[in-house]
């Protein structure tokens, strides 16, 4: 076995953020321009969606055809830089009662993190300027960003443009057989993405995207910048552990969900078994561990890591509506349309403050022995009973859990 790896498994901070009281990670949905149409795809991006253009927060009236960015910087990304730049002003003390943050994770620097997962490509000719411009402005409030990109409208001058910013790209790369990637992202076997993404991602490697940026132990520092995406499914499942052992191989970010049953994914066929579900995922932790010196926990979501956004996150959709997160968008706890403070005015609702940041569950996740011992936290978008509503206003209900294929009941 190989000495223990510093690689960064997933996602930027994710499963590694303790709560500090504030909100430490959002994700926001730009506009749904996409000329893909993944079968599993949770937000169902349309290749022609104009009739959606104006419930959009970059809907601009005077310009149908270019998006504005205001809303964006002034009521999502200005107010979450400034609570981040308060918090580390502050002193401990100050922390634990102007911010609620616990004693113990009072001390030391933070940095905010941003990501934009869709609901369209970033980089798709529609959303471009608009993309760039929010990079541009997270770099200058001191944001880190991770950009979610199908990758094959990334051309060599944009590479050498991104290759400069503080900056995440985790590229869809869910099969290295060309037949099987387009079936996967909606085209022909002979369709023309998987050459596009294979081009994309080797200028990516190319132009040094998988190699250490920044300074080691500090906060702008990213063990690599490049990472392949991909969910488990039954028509990759023999070729996710070649997938897992290039991306270790080649210092690549190895990002790799279960399918979220939202838009596309519910109901998709490509969803497979529990007991297929729990032997991938057991296997890929053995070659992690045993090829690689990786050692994780397995829980439902991710491969690699526990998803813990219920107490640093929350999601925006491109229609302005705040959730919890992207499996719990039915968990509507405000707009930015509304203002700056709607942000934070959801991250104080009576549900997000004293349910959801709590983790106040009941059912059989809350009996789950990995819920006990923090190696899973359950999952508001897979192990919810979504026939129970949650209201923003309310704070007298506990989240209804329903379980999963990994739940080890309580003794």
């Amino acid at each position: 076995m190989s000495k223990t790896s510093t690689l960064q498994i997933v996602q930027t901070g994710l499963g590694t953020t303790p709560d500090r009281g504030i909100i430490q990670s959002l994700w926001i949905e730009i506009p749904a321009n996409c000329d893909l149409k993944c079968p599993y795809c949770f937000c169902a991006t349309l290749r022609d969606h104009r009739d959606e253009r104006k419930k959009n927060i970059a809907w601009d009236s005077h310009n149908p055809f270019k998006y504005r960015s205001d809303i964006y910087i002034k009521n999502i990304l200005e107010p979450f830089a400034k609570r981040i730049d308060a918090w580390n002003k502050a002193t401990p003390t100050e922390r634990v009662g102007a911010f609620d943050c616990p004693h113990e994770n009072s001390e030391g620097q933070i940095r905010g993190a941003i990501a934009i997962p869709g609901a369209g490509e970033p980089f798709h000719p529609s959303n471009l300027d608009l993309t760039l411009e929010l990079i541009d402005v997270a770099e200058r409030l001191n944001l880190h960003i991770t950009i979610f990109t199908t990758g094959h409208w990334i051309t060599s001058d944009l590479a050498k443009e991104l290759i400069s910013k503080d900056l995440v790209l985790l590229v869809k790369y869910n099969s290295a057989i060309q037949s099987v990637q387009n079936r996967l992202v909606g085209q022909s076997k002979d369709g023309p993405f998987f050459f596009q993404r294979q081009k994309a991602f080797q200028r990516l490697i190319d132009t040094g995207f998988n190699k250490s940026y920044g300074v080691p132990e500090k906060m702008n520092y990213r063990e690599t910048r490049l990472g392949i995406v991909t969910s488990v499914m039954k028509e990759i499942i023999t070729e996710l552990p070649d997938l897992l052992r290039y991306a270790r191989k080649n210092n690549i970010i190895f990002d790799c969900d279960t399918i979220l049953e939202r838009g596309r994914g519910e109901g998709c066929s490509q969803i497979p078994d529990d007991e297929t579900t729990r032997t991938v995922f057991n296997e890929l932790q053995r070659i992690d561990s045993e090829e690689f010196g990786n050692q994780w926990n397995v829980s439902r979501s991710y491969i690699g890591t526990t998803c813990d956004r219920f107490r640093h996150h929350l999601y925006i959709k491109n229609s302005g509506t705040i959730s919890p997160c992207v499996g719990a968008i039915d968990i509507k706890l405000g707009n930015v349309k509304t203002g700056p403070e709607a942000l934070y005015n959801a991250w104080n609702s009576p549900l997000m403050k004293n349910v959801i940041r709590q983790h106040v569950y009941k059912g059989k996740c809350a009996t789950c022995q990995n819920y006990f011992e923090q190696t899973c936290y359950s999952c508001l978008g897979r192990c919810r009973d979504m026939n129970v509503q949650l209201d923003a206003d309310r704070d007298n209900i506990a989240v209804p859990s329903v379980g999963c294929w990994n739940n080890r009941t309580s003794i």
